[in-house]
């Protein structure tokens, strides 16, 4: 999926119907998409490009990277928010066993109790949102299928002698479909 201007996509987001996703896909909800917006406008303007894509579950991730490294916020149905940071080395920031995570709207940042606090970046810490990094994985592992699935999609379409493409989108779709009914 390539990055579009974000409002554009916004708009293409709220059109998006359940079953977007090869049958399955829950759309995302106005709630959604109000939340998503408010954090769009509240990141500083030269985060370009910013990839904004719906999930599996009715929710909406955002992605981006800086000299900070890559960064991910979803927002979820229930409106939570996560957000996950890979620092330039390809190191995922991980904080001390149990320590609570927060993200700061204000700022946009998480906070956590290993870095000093929950005031540390705006000093309201009545805005900051819990984050549960449990829903985090699973929305993010959710999110990779997801993007697997719209590769497989696109692949079809390549030009490739003896439809040799065909054949391994099919395959890697059988295999994830595979998988899937494996887990159950």
């Amino acid at each position: 999926m390539k990055p579009t201007p974000l409002w554009e996509r916004l708009t293409e987001l709220s059109k998006l119907e359940p079953g977007w996703l090869d049958g399955h896909g829950a759309a995302p909800s106005t709630e959604v998409l109000e939340l998503t917006s408010r954090l769009v406008s509240a990141l500083p303007q030269d985060l370009a490009p910013i990839l904004v894509c719906p999930t599996e579950a009715g929710g909406v991730q955002l992605e981006w990277k800086d000299q900070h490294g890559g960064h991910e916020i979803e927002i979820l149905p229930d409106l939570h928010l996560f957000l996950l940071t890979v620092e330039p080395g390809g190191q995922e920031h991980v904080c001390k066993p149990g320590a609570s995570l927060y993200y700061c709207p204000t700022v946009g940042e998480v906070e956590s109790d290993c870095h000093g606090g929950f005031d540390v970046c705006c000093g309201k810490p009545e805005l900051h949102v819990p984050i549960d990094r449990t829903a985090h994985e699973l929305a993010q592992l959710r999110a990779e299928v997801a993007a697997a699935r719209q590769y497989a999609a696109e692949m079809r379409d390549f030009a490739s002698p003896h439809g040799v493409s065909v054949h391994y989108a099919d395959a890697l779709l059988e295999a994830m479909d595979h998988a899937k009914e494996q887990s159950r």
